[in-house]
């Protein structure tokens, strides 16, 4: 997928609620600005924040102290007035990127700008200020708009809170805290901000043509976003209770503490839910339970509650209301169903459409996953694709239409997805078919190479490969060490690399030849690559057509067919396996192999072994495998094994007992060993790494208040960006919390985001070892060796490891030895596709400016999450 939302903003001043505008300033004054009114009507102001039992022990330090209520403003106030600054940023799919405006801010080298001013971009070229007019019709459509900076002032009477309504922006820095935005100008994204008294800054980060932006009043104190609610159909003859979400907004200064959720059904159904803690100026979607009525064609509408809990002393008091659209389904048609993902305890969806019919001799039929493409939501997806009696047809949600570009964590939900269609249609496993259009077609050319064992067969229509070839990811050919460590983070994005997995698949590839958006010479290049090894493809370049030609590029019948003539091997019977995976996190299994750690972390490992029965044998070859699992049950039971690997001594293996499943590890000069399972304080693949790992395993973001005010200020503001950013995103519902409120960590495998430094946040002694790796005010340490720390003022560091006391969990820290340092972590994008992340990332203060020069350090800690050894590159300065 092309980002369009890939530059930053500055905004320039507006008005609220005063006079009439005169003319334009000229060119060397500064943004024009107008007075907020401070005449309020009383019945206007906002009443006490809703919370409950919440201790001032618990509040973080801040700057200044909240105040006591809120006011609003008189009205809408419309921005029409802005200082727009070109592109002056380098934003390509990767770890970092670079960006003067966003240092400055980091550095804490900002000054507010006025027409005329210049910032040199990344390239060397000068770029000017200049006023600009937002139309209230088209919104900002000034061809340097997108990938710039827009900059509006807002003055204020007072400390108040307002609703700012904003879109087609990536971003806005509202007087120097990140909050996300709707760069794809979805049109529901409302973020609670507090303007201080006096002059304010609204630094907007512009994603596409037509930004616009408003700051509106409260509607309460709390209230929903219906619009965004995750809804599942009510499908006929079914009574069981349903999974939906609804965005709740806490528009306080206070956490929301002690509420509830409750939907409403006209039958008289009810359902409750607790909420959690919901920070200050936060979004969080909440899942809720909907209990069915009995069936009807009509929607029903939903009452949606946010309420406080009832208590022996006090009623419920309702905070919020508002009404959801539930749609209808007939048993056997198409329907939307919802599920809890496991990466973040979400509600998620997906449309299906059941097989008519059962006609294979299990008496099940298969399955059709279809991925949608960009902007297209699941059920208008399904639309393109006829009923079938030889199987259903299941299109899970990229988390959003948007989202992962089915990476990451879009790959992850469609997995899930068809885990929960299983359940529910009791599909024959061994006929799940794959396809997709568009990035829909990537995203099938990406799963079936990354999970081949799910699939019989796979065909992407008008599929890009990789972000290599199409989306913008860096290749540089001369690569220094750290950058080559950063691509390697990257690496498994990387399709190309993982094609011989698709050798026990079938393959389809469809392709208009008059494609506008994806070239075909994408399609053609893969038909040339599977040519060289695959035994079961077929390739059609539809004459004439473009990037889209009907429904019928989507259910093309020959595909259909080629699909339904085949189905997947029986798990277990392959003489040979031959796999690759790049992340064992994400893929380690195929067949009767699994690849448990790497020599060199996220570089291709390749396992080709085959099973010679007659003599109670496996033999082949490994490539940059360091732990090797391999399932027996395809021989008959009782004697030894014997395994030979890479050309080296046989290994006799005694029969395992009940498990089938042996292991062995290479040893340092090469020779394979028989052992036990992978111990669970080793790396393995339910915990293997990489930074965005973390984000898995209902993970909570935490918070530190023993800082300066100022730094608390930060890790309470970045861990709000990363839950509201992930929201947008990723459908998602990630919890944040103080160091002070930890009762989210009694489950010991949830994952745990820490935001500051070991000084400043006090969950970190408690989660995280700190012998191989220590991150503290003033310097970061690896290991036990004192040439192996940095001490460097303005230090950003974001690490990962195993969180003490869990088998299962990891640990992400996200900060810096200073304030100038976490501020430099501020607009990392780890939630984009195609950008990776190491276990270790520590960058200097230059790196917003020069890029990967003032990286420091980064890499893979070691098999046991260890410093030394491991594979960590440091820049010269840092030994």
């Amino acid at each position: 997928m092309t980002q369009t939302a890939l530059g930053i903003a500055l905004a320039v001043a507006v008005a609220i609620a005063g006079p009439a505008r005169g003319d334009d300033p000229p060119p060397e004054a500064g943004p024009p600005k107008v007075a907020m009114s401070d005449a309020i009507p009383a019945e206007n102001a906002a009443s006490d924040p809703p919370h409950a039992d919440a201790s001032e022990a618990d509040a973080p330090k801040t700057a200044v102290d909240p105040p006591a209520a809120a006011v609003p403003p008189p009205g809408p106030v419309v921005i029409e007035d802005v200082l727009l600054l070109p592109k002056v940023g380098d934003y390509a799919r990767a770890a970092l990127h670079r960006d003067p405006v966003e240092a400055a801010i980091a550095t804490g080298a900002w000054q507010t700008p006025k027409a005329g001013d210049k910032v040199t971009d990344t390239f060397g070229a000068e770029r000017q200020w200049r006023p600009v007019r937002i139309s209230g019709k088209t919104g900002l459509v000034d061809p340097a708009a997108p990938g710039g900076y827009a900059l509006a002032s807002v003055e204020s009477p007072q400390r108040r809170l307002v609703i700012l309504e904003a879109t087609g922006h990536a971003a806005v820095c509202v007087n120097g805290e990140w909050r996300t935005g709707d760069p794809y100008a979805l049109g529901w994204l409302r973020l609670p901000i507090e303007l201080e008294q006096g002059q304010n800054e609204l630094l907007f980060h512009v994603a596409a043509p037509g930004f616009r932006a408003k700051l509106v009043a409260p509607p309460s104190d709390c209230f929903l976003i219906p619009e965004d609610a995750t809804l599942p159909d009510l499908v006929e003859g079914e009574a069981q209770p349903l999974l939906a979400a609804v965005p709740v907004v806490n528009a306080t200064t206070a956490p929301l503490v002690g509420a509830e959720i409750v939907c409403e059904t006209p039958g008289g159904g009810v359902s409750v839910a607790t909420l959690p803690r919901i920070e200050p100026l936060s979004v969080f979607k909440a899942p809720v339970e909907l209990t069915p009525d009995p069936w009807k064609y009509e929607p029903t509408r939903i009452r949606v509650l946010v309420r406080t809990k009832a208590r022996e002393d006090e009623p419920s008091k309702s905070l919020a209301e508002s009404w959801v659209s539930v749609e209808h389904a007939a048993a056997g048609g198409p329907q939307v169903r919802t599920f809890r993902s496991e990466i973040d305890n979400s509600v998620q969806r997906y449309a299906v459409s059941p097989a008519t019919s059962a006609p294979n001799q299990a008496g099940e039929a298969g399955a059709i996953v279809a991925l949608h493409g960009l902007g297209v939501p699941c059920d208008e997806f399904l639309e393109n694709y006829q009923a079938k009696p030889w199987a259903s047809v299941v299109c899970p949600e990229n988390r959003r239409p948007y989202g992962f570009d089915w990476e990451d964590w879009g790959a992850r939900s469609a997995v899930e997805a068809l885990a929960d269609a299983q359940q529910r249609f009791e599909f024959d496993p061994r006929r799940v078919y794959l396809t997709g259009h568009g990035v829909g077609g990537h995203g099938a050319w990406h799963l079936a190479a990354s999970q081949p064992g799910r699939f019989a067969a796979v065909g992407p229509s008008g599929g890009w490969i990789s972000f290599k070839s199409y989306g913008g990811a860096l290749d540089l050919e001369t690569p220094t060490p750290v950058q080559a460590m950063l691509a390697r983070a990257a690496a498994p994005s990387d399709t190309l690399r993982l094609v011989r997995n698709l050798a026990p698949l079938g393959v389809y590839v469809l392709h208009g030849e008059q494609d506008d958006r994806t070239p075909v010479a994408q399609s053609r290049y893969m038909r040339g690559r599977l040519g060289e090894f695959h035994t079961d493809f077929a390739y059609r370049e539809q004459a004439g057509a473009g990037a889209w030609w009907g429904p019928s590029c989507c259910d093309w019948p020959a595909m259909m067919r080629f699909f339904e003539d085949r189905s997947r091997r029986e798990p277990g019977s392959a003489a040979t396996v031959d796999f690759t995976t790049i992340n064992p996190g994400a893929s380690a299994t195929m067949d009767w192999v699994t690849i448990a750690m790497q020599q060199q972390q996220f570089e291709p490992s390749r396992v080709v072994l085959e099973r010679v029965v007659d003599q109670r044998l496996i033999k082949g070859r490994t490539e940059n495998v360091a732990s090797l699992g391999i399932d027996l049950a395809g021989l008959p039971p009782g004697a030894p094994v014997g395994i030979a690997i890479d050309g080296g001594q046989r290994v006799v293996v005694p029969w395992p007992g009940d498990q089938t499943k042996v292991w062995l590890v290479r040893q340092s000069d090469g020779a394979w060993r028989h052992e036990d399972a992978p111990s669970a304080s080793e790396k393995n693949p339910e915990r293997y790494g990489g930074l965005k790992a973390v984000f898995d395993r209902n993970p909570l973001l935490v918070y530190g208040t023993a800082g300066t005010p100022q730094e608390n200020a930060w890790a309470q503001n970045k861990a709000r960006l990363d839950s509201e950013t992930f929201w947008y995103r990723g459908n998602g519902s990630l919890e944040v919390v103080p160091d002070t409120q930890l009762a989210g960590l009694e489950d010991r495998n949830r994952n745990v985001v820490l935001y500051g430094n070991r000084d400043t946040n006090k969950a970190w002694p408690r989660l995280v070892p700190s012998r191989d790796f220590d991150l503290r005010a003033g310097y970061m340490r690896l290991g036990l060796s004192p040439r192996r720390q940095e001490s460097v003022a303005g230090l950003s560091v974001l690490a990962v490891q195993p969180r003490v006391g869990s088998a299962k969990a990891l640990v992400g820290m996200i900060g810096g030895t200073d304030l100038e340092g976490m501020r430099g972590t501020s607009r990392l994008r780890y939630f984009f596709a195609g950008a990776g992340f190491p276990d270790l990332l520590a960058f200097g203060p230059k790196t917003l400016v020069e890029g990967e020069k003032d990286v420091r350090a980064t890499g893979f800690f070691g098999p046991r999450w260890s410093a030394e050894p491991s594979e960590i590159v440091w820049r010269d300065l840092a030994l």
